[in-house]
């Protein structure tokens, strides 16, 4: 559960929900925030998804050419990347909706 899901589980019926529209909060119905948000996660699991199968698309071809030492750092490489994007990903949709 994303934190920005643990914070909808929190609110109450009655509770208002504002969104940044340029420089002005508006009011914005829960049930079309929670959506609105479900759907923008998704987006970003699938972009996410996208890029882990480019990237592993391309360390097959690579694993065709190069040596076992260079593939292993590869490997090592493209998991620290993407443990960076998720955790960038979590801080900005945590901002974004703060």
């Amino acid at each position: 559960m994303t934190a920005i899901n643990q914070e909808f589980v929190t609110l109450k019926p009655d509770n208002t929900i504002y969104k940044l529209v340029g420089p002005i909060l508006v009011p914005q119905v829960q049930s079309e925030a929670k959506l609105n948000v479900d759907t923008r996660l998704d987006f970003i699991r699938g972009d996410m998804c996208a890029v882990a199968v480019f990237l592993l698309v391309r360390l097959e071809i690579n694993l065709t050419r190069t040596p076992r030492k260079r593939i292993e750092n590869q490997i090592k490489e493209l998991g620290d990347k993407a443990e960076r994007a998720k955790s960038e990903v979590g801080a900005n949709m945590s901002r974004s909706l703060s």
